[in-house]
């Protein structure tokens, strides 16, 4: 059976793919219905990775620095300022 380490990371790796995806979804979108279903995408695998971090903090698991590293990756690619959009709107 699997151990509480190895379903962290599991989940850990399911947060980090939902999370990429919805920032490809509200950085390169169009439309606004596809880019509002990222965002909430995009909350949901930051619930996921705050969830996943409070439990990896409860149970002393070893993987508690990968989950606020992705968090705060994802953060930053989701902030991060898209010169190319820019200049295409502009």
């Amino acid at each position: 059976m699997f151990d509480l380490d190895e379903w962290l990371l599991a989940l850990l790796a399911v947060a980090v793919i939902l999370g990429a995806w919805s920032v490809w979804r509200v950085r390169g979108s169009r439309d606004p219905r596809r880019a509002a279903w990222g965002r909430r995408v995009y909350v949901a695998a930051l619930s996921l990775l705050g969830g996943g971090t409070l439990v990896a903090a409860t149970c002393a698991a070893r993987c508690l620095v990968p989950f606020g590293l992705a968090s705060g990756w994802l953060v930053i690619a989701m902030l991060w300022e898209n010169p190319f959009r820019v200049w295409q709107e502009g």
